[in-house]
């Protein structure tokens, strides 16, 4: 059994390994499953080849005691493991050596409870009973000293409560060392403080702080044991041992392991030289198993602690909010007094992450967490939810214009600059609130309706919103669709679909388009134009691009190993390309890909070609070496008179013009418009929304190069296009070739 709690720095089996009395634990079938480093230089056996094998030294007193114990009947008179119902077997015996020799031995049994209180082994201690001088015989009873260890250490390995643990502790070591006076001092973890934890013999205020130059304190600070043959009342007075009985000898024994020391046991003795090796022995023992019970109950704080609270802003999570939310709400429900509920979500962090990196972003959440907490009162909460939302809790607020009111300055410390390695950062917040009873009196209710007007406040961009029970159920679900929209982005859990783009003259695969696929976990397979629309008017484009992005740089990278050289497009959106460094950004991911420029292209709307931030972004990454396309062709003729100044390679002859213009002659007239025009400015022209024969045929005639629809393939998977890629290019002759039609 080896390991070390987090954070304790004490192995939660110190009280085996380093307490002096060789100690052995097995399990119901009466394996060794602990065998302490005194038990290897007792019996010469070591741990590497006894763990695992059966007890050779008294497994006819385990097997008895595990069988009665564990009988019907005996499990169920307590509900805890407790040292009054399984008191210590022991006995005098001779056990045998590794190598054959007898050695004298008291022998002390008692059985290790499980979680659910059945018996699942027993520990055995023993102590080396050859004759000691006869003034220590007298002293302490060795009998009864390993009596007492073995039921200190079947509490320490149990749930009784640390505090009493440390009392029974020193009350122990005053009882067998009959003396008057015993401290324990502990450090506190916040002020990093020696604090007397537990004492006796001598009354001292609760807490109170180990004097600088006191033996407890030496101890600690060397790391080692101190023993004063002969003190004075100097030495005592210093020790604060203050009111006690006289005292002329003392002793102190580190708590820790090797990695950090937390506190020491202090001893008082009223006559000199008090202490001698079996009193030292019996010290050090019981300071191996207070040690140990003291890591495991600070390792089990920091998981209780860990498991309420986020890692990076030492705030609640979200579990502890619920729990403190519901508190309130449970208080005083007849109170005029109400409860409110923020959330807030920043604006603008996710281009933080993208452009100075997730290190920057925590050190900002980081100062988010700090002004929030600073303005609010003691009694109030604030939690982090998960990336860049919080949440508050004002306890007791008279009435909405104070909730409005701290609301507004949260809003106003937000939109001060953070700082950064890279310089000061300027960001926003959307707070969304909802007040109990107003609002409701449950936690979800409240969470619910906060979050509805909090993504209110961000889409009106008003930053701060009172939820309003008129709401249009239609906006609200519009809302929580955002919601699962951004969580699904930030998680990854979107998908891409790519769909072929065909050569009208050879019939081969000339590209792929990359489209973005969500499946909603309880609504199922989203429309594409939805989701796409409400990522632009909601500030998640960018997240959906990047995920797009790197998708398909991924797979385009795999097509490349396996042979398959196939450009893929990828949609921008206006709104990014405004931003006059992203034409960099994406220059950077395609060259950390190792994907070659040109096959990689970049698709547009007529309506980007508008902005000249827009332009100059694309006039960037067309030099760079990728293709622009034009998409949807048609739709806007505001730009028809600039195609010839900007950096466009194709144009894509929207679908709406292409699906049924065999059957009207207006569609026929538009396409042969933007045919001729892309011939003049020599552009590619790519037909969308190809289903019949008779439609690819028509397009051919026309002039249209490549067409692009499901007469070809539907979007599948990266996996079932390679299957599809591989079958087509072996296959092709066997579809119709419009081309052939086209001279006849």
């Amino acid at each position: 059994m080896t390991g070390t709690y987090p954070g304790s720095g004490v192995d939660p089996w110190a009280v085996l390994r380093a307490t002096p009395t060789a100690l052995v634990q097995t399990d119901a079938e009466g394996r060794v499953v602990v065998w302490n480093p005194a038990a290897e230089r007792l019996f010469g056996y070591t741990v590497q080849e006894i763990l695992g094998e059966p007890d050779p030294l008294s497994p006819q007193d385990q097997v008895a005691v595990f069988e009665r114990l564990a009988s019907p009947g005996t499990t169920d008179r307590l509900p805890q493991q407790d040292p009054q119902r399984d008191p210590p077997e022991r006995s005098h015996r001779q056990c045998l050596r590794k190598d054959g020799t007898a050695v004298e031995v008291e022998i002390c049994v008692v059985p290790v409870r499980g979680a659910e209180d059945e018996i699942v082994g027993v520990l055995t201690s023993y102590d080396d009973a050859r004759p000691l001088d006869p003034d220590h015989e007298t002293h302490l009873e060795r009998g009864h000293r390993q009596e007492a260890i073995a039921m200190l250490g079947q509490q320490a390995l149990s749930t009784v409560d640390l505090q009493e643990l440390l009392e029974r502790a020193i009350r122990l070591v005053s009882d067998y060392l009959d003396l008057p006076v015993v401290c324990l001092a502990l450090t506190d973890r916040r002020s990093e403080e020696l604090r007397y934890t537990a004492t006796f013999g001598w009354r001292c205020p609760p807490a109170c702080a180990v004097p600088p130059e006191s033996l407890a304190q030496q101890v600690v600070d060397r790391g080692e044991v101190r023993v004063l043959p002969r003190i004075t009342d100097r030495q005592a007075s210093i020790d604060g041992i203050v009111g006690a009985p006289p005292v002329h000898s003392c002793a102190g024994v580190p708590l820790g392991g090797e990695r950090r020391l937390f506190g020491a046991i202090t001893a008082y003795a009223r006559q000199p030289a008090a202490f001698g090796e079996e009193e030292m022995h019996f010290l050090k023992t019981v300071a191996n198993i207070v040690a140990a019970a003291t890591g495991r109950h600070e390792a089990e704080s920091q998981i209780r602690y860990r498991a309420f609270h986020d890692a990076l802003t030492d705030l609640p999570n979200r579990e502890l909010l619920h729990e403190r939310l519901g508190h309130c709400l449970r208080s005083d429900p007849h109170s005029r007094l109400r409860t409110a509920l923020l959330l807030i979500d920043l604006d603008g962090f996710k281009d933080v992450n993208d452009s100075q990196g997730h290190q920057v972003g925590d050190q900002v959440l980081r100062q988010v967490a700090d002004r929030v907490r600073r303005r609010l009162r003691n009694s109030d909460t604030v939690a982090r939810l998960g990336g860049d939302e919080f949440a508050v809790v004002l306890d007791r607020m008279q009435d909405n214009n104070q909730v409005v009111m701290i609301a507004q300055e949260l809003a106003d410390l937000l939109r001060e600059p953070f700082d950064s390695p890279g310089g000061q950062i300027s960001l926003s917040g959307s707070i969304g609130i909802a007040v109990s009873p107003d609002h409701g009196s449950d936690t979800h209710v409240l969470l619910q309706r906060a979050d509805l007007a909090m993504y209110r406040a961000k889409r009106e961009r008003t930053e701060v919103e009172f939820f309003d029970p008129g709401f249009d159920e239609t906006a609200g679900s519009r809302l929580w669709m955002v919601k699962d929209l951004r969580a699904a982005i930030e998680g990854n859990q979107l998908g891409v679909a790519f769909q072929p783009v065909i050569d009208l003259f050879t019939n081969n695969v000339a590209s792929v388009e990359a489209l973005a696929r969500w499946h909603h976990p309880q609504r199922g397979p989203q429309p594409p134009l939805q989701f796409v629309g409400l990522a632009e008017q909601n500030g998640l484009i960018g997240g959906l691009t990047d995920l797009i992005l790197r998708e398909t740089l991924v797979q385009c990278g795999a097509w490349l190993e396996a042979g398959r050289s196939i450009p893929v497009a990828v949609n921008l959106s206006p709104a990014l390309l405004s931003s006059t460094d992203y034409a960099s950004y994406l220059i950077e991911k395609i060259i950390e890909s190792g994907i070659p420029p040109w096959m990689i292209r970049f698709e547009v709307t007529e309506s980007a070609l508008a902005s000249e931030a827009a332009v100059a972004t694309l006039r960037r990454i067309h030099d760079f070496g990728t293709k622009i396309s034009v998409d949807d062709f048609g739709t806007g003729w505001s730009s028809l008179g600039r195609l010839k100044q900007l950096p466009v390679d194709t144009v894509k002859i929207d679908r709406s013009f292409v699906t049924d213009m065999t059957a009207d002659t207006k569609d026929t007239a538009i396409v042969r418009s933007v045919v001729a025009l892309a011939q003049d400015l020599q552009l590619r022209t790519i037909a969308e929304g190809v289903e019949t024969p008779q439609v690819a045929q028509a397009l051919v005639r026309l002039g249209v190069q490549r067409a692009q629809g499901f007469l070809y393939s539907r979007p599948v998977t990266g996996s079932a296009l390679s299957t599809w890629y591989d079958s087509w290019q072996l296959g092709r002759r066997r579809l119709p070739t419009p081309y052939a039609d086209r001279t006849s």
